[in-house]
């Protein structure tokens, strides 16, 4: 019983990491998202301090664009790596589970191979 009961709780705490994993990643995506705008604000506002146009075409527009760029290359790794984080962690609570489950039907085999054994005392 302890066994698979332990299995079930290496399984939750699995669980869990992945979920605060996805948590991280949300919170990662905000902070990106956060920064591009900052970035391209400033960049919007220093060129109207300069009195530079921000239109397509511009040296500015390139900058944008170019770092819009990688922040949607940025995002996508994080995902992909984010998504395999996951699956390995609840792989891994899945196997726990399973370890305990077969923990526990060894020994009760084990018990009753005693019993067969020694008999009942």
């Amino acid at each position: 019983y302890q066994m698979r009961e332990a299995g079930r709780a290496a399984k939750a705490q699995y669980k869990e990491q992945a979920r605060q994993e996805a948590d991280s990643a949300r919170q990662r995506e905000i902070d990106r998202r956060r920064d591009l705008i900052r970035a391209l604000a400033s960049q919007n506002a220093t060129a109207g301090a300069m009195g530079v146009s921000t239109r397509a075409g511009t040296g500015l527009a390139g900058i944008a664009q170019y770092d819009i760029k990688e922040t949607r290359r940025d995002s996508l790794v994080d995902r992909v790596n984010t998504g395999r984080s996951r699956n390995m962690l609840l792989k891994a609570g899945k196997n726990a589970q399973a370890m305990g489950n077969l923990g526990a039907a060894t020994s009760l085999l084990d018990s009753a191979v005693d019993l067969g054994r020694n008999g009942i005392r």
